[in-house]
């Protein structure tokens, strides 16, 4: 018997598990400088590159350069791509944008104190509410108002009947009073009445009426304070009844009123804690109507879902949807926003679409029929860069700071001193530098900086080449300030004294900024390419030569000049052989770096066939001495026949490798004849 014993080996390729930490990123405003993120790893290796869930809030360059652009929120990540010893990591971070802050204007209905004014009295054009400063968010619900501060502090005012407002009682105020026991917050959200928060930490804070569980907190008891829904949130949208919150996965989750379907999970039972929607992947923004709700992807499209009676799903038809579906014929959009009954989306050039509830005009196309498909809404001068739905009415900030209005009127809400529905915009012209708007039931609200706008134009740029001289990139800013600039990587470019400073070949990135001063307030840094191409430079080779046997001497060339202490590296080269022939010559190794781009003339090299005769033709100084040797270095072995100038040899010698012969001859000319050499 054999016994056979097998040894069987497992092998396993490990990597190691590096952690990356990245650094907390402070609130932004539009207009701020871009910030530098601080990413560090266990492992030793650099970030491999960060992303932004939202490129329409802010960009981040591939080294850490972060850039807003509008106000919002994104998904910060940072990544490791590891290696053969390092696993491949991520950390990710929120960040909040919020528009310049500024005061906080409002006007429309006033019954409840929900103005903010100290009164109850209606106002037919915006009211500056002076309890309050340094505004950059405020969010009006059914009769009751919330507004956010730099601080990250939370005030409240109006109807608290079900105590929305937050302070622990069910007192209605008329001026605005803080919630105490919030801090850090970052966005807010009214619905009809209740209240959301969110704060920087990803946590949903609710409140006030939850008789359809809309306070997500497993109740449907109404909490006069505040109390945590959900976490891990990027952002939150109350509705009328009901309740969106955004993970930083691009997930939405919704609790509360879903009579029609507007929670999205394919039922319409009532939650009184979240639930994600179904299907729904990449959101990057969100927004809830009164009955219906609205996301918006990372690639432009639009989702909605939800109560459908006056078409404002837009999908054609008036059929309540559970599930999230497409509108269709939209595309590029970067904003959405919701009325009671209608909808609103901003395109990235600047376009306004509407559909849904038209009765009062608040879809802005001059009639009052309904629309159960997106349509344009015109009349408006300038790009629009912000929108926000009302309860019947809409609003629309332009890129100058101007606001303009349409739809319900019935107490002033509109704006403009009258109390008749407006069916297509109307431009608040005694408004100007706001940065904020929205629309409650019925009334409207604004932040205004108290500095003015100032807005960069900066012309795209034409390729530039090495070597060209220092230039100004051609950006203005609207105040006349002086614009500064910034580069996304200084080997390519720098800015010296104001100026873009070529330092070599390639593609970055060039950032005009203006800081803005008492007067005008930071102009949005506008990001525009810049492609550096290498310099053509003439490089033509000289024909040469050399005889059979010897060292092939340096290949000469005739070159352009290099840009400034740039200099040459390697040497021409010749095709091989040794043989006597003609041999190209080519480019070789030689080179002046990856800033040029050479436009090379070849050339011959040949070799010549070791002569037959050699003459010694240099009269009287080449032999004075009748005792001068002869020098071979070709390795000759054999006879050397020398003839007188009558052609009669004079002397024969044996020359029998490398090294010096005498002559011994008198004064004269030569001719040296080789004989049986091998």
């Amino acid at each position: 018997m054999k016994l056979f014993i097998s040894v069987f080996f497992l092998l396993v390729s490990m990597s190691f598990a590096g952690t990356i930490t990245l650094d907390s990123i402070p609130v932004r405003m539009v207009g701020d400088p871009d910030y530098t993120l601080s990413a560090s790893t266990t492992s030793g290796l650099s970030i491999s590159y960060y992303t932004s869930s939202d490129t329409n809030v802010a960009t981040v360059s591939p080294e850490g350069v972060l850039h807003v652009k509008k106000a919002g929120a994104s998904l910060i990540t940072a990544v490791q791509s590891g290696n053969s010893e390092w696993a491949a990591d991520s950390a990710y971070q929120h960040l909040y944008v919020w528009p310049r802050k500024g005061s906080l204007f409002a006007w429309g209905y006033g019954a409840s104190g929900q103005l903010g004014l100290g009164s109850t009295t209606n106002q037919t054009v915006p009211v500056e509410v002076t309890a309050l400063a340094d505004i950059v968010s405020v969010s009006s619900g059914g009769k009751h108002t919330l507004a956010l501060k730099a601080d990250g502090s939370v005030y409240s005012f109006g109807d608290n009947y079900y105590g929305q407002l937050g302070i622990g009682s069910y007192i209605t105020q008329k001026t605005p009073i803080q919630i105490t026991t919030l801090n850090n917050i970052v966005a807010v959200s009214a619905g009809y009445s209740h209240s959301l928060a969110l704060d920087k930490k990803g946590i949903v804070y609710a409140w006030g009426e939850s008789t359809y569980g809309q306070v997500g907190n497993g109740s449907n008891a109404e909490q006069k304070t505040p109390v945590v829904a959900t976490a891990g949130a990027l952002a939150i949208a109350a509705g009328g009844n009901h309740s969106l919150a955004l993970d930083r996965m691009g997930f939405v989750y919704a609790w509360g009123s879903n009579g029609h379907g507007q929670l999205g999970n394919e039922s319409t039972a009532n939650r009184m804690s979240e639930v994600r929607v179904t299907g729904l992947t990449d959101v990057v923004a969100i927004a809830a109507g009164g009955a219906h709700s609205m996301a918006l992807k990372k690639d432009g499209t639009v989702y909605v879902w939800g109560y459908n009676y006056y078409g404002q799903l837009g999908i054609g038809g008036t059929t309540d949807s559970d599930i999230p579906v497409q509108v269709p014929g939209l595309a590029d959009i970067v904003a959405i926003a919701a009325g009671i009954n209608h909808s609103v989306a901003l395109a990235r050039d600047g376009s306004v679409y509407v559909w849904g509830d038209n009765t009062d005009g608040q879809l802005g196309i001059g009639t009052t029929v309904n629309s159960e498909t997106p349509v344009l809404v015109t009349g408006m001068t300038g790009k629009i860069v912000s929108i926000a739905g009302g309860g019947n009415h809409t609003l629309a900030i332009t890129s100058d700071e101007q606001i303009y209005t349409w739809g319900r009127n019935n107490v002033g809400q509109i704006g403009n001193a009258t109390k008749e529905n407006q069916f297509s915009p109307v431009l608040l012209d005694n408004m100007e530098g706001i940065v904020w708007s929205e629309g409650g039931q019925l009334s409207s609200f604004a932040i205004v900086s108290t500095q003015k706008a100032q807005i960069i134009t900066f012309p795209e740029m034409t390729t530039q080449t090495y070597g060209n001289a220092d230039f100004d990139a051609g950006a203005t800013a609207s105040s006349g300030l002086a614009v500064s600039y910034s580069s996304s990587d200084t080997n390519v470019v720098k800015i010296i004294s104001g100026l873009l400073h070529i330092q070599g070949a390639g593609n970055v990135s060039i950032t005009a900024k203006q800081a803005g001063n008492g007067e005008w307030a930071p102009a949005t840094p506008v990001l525009k390419s810049l492609i550096v191409s290498p310099k053509e430079i003439a490089v033509t080779a000289r024909d040469t030569s050399k005889t059979a046997g010897k060292e092939d001497p340096v290949l000469p060339y005739d070159a352009d000049p290099l840009v400034g202490n740039d200099s040459w590296s390697g040497a021409l080269k010749r095709a091989e052989g040794e043989s006597p022939a003609t041999y190209s010559i080519t480019l070789g190794t030689l080179s002046a770096g990856t800033n040029y781009s050479i436009q090379f003339t070849g050339a011959l090299f040949t070799i010549k066939e070791l002569p037959t005769s050699l003459f010694a033709a240099k009269e009287k100084s080449a032999l004075t001495r009748i005792d001068q040797n002869i020098l071979f270095t070709q390795g000759i072995q054999g006879w050397i026949a020398i003839y007188n100038t009558a052609g009669q040899k004079v002397r024969s010698i044996y020359v029998n490798g490398d090294g010096a012969y005498p002559l011994n001859l008198p004064k004269g000319i030569y001719r040296i004849k080789i004989q049986d050499v091998r």
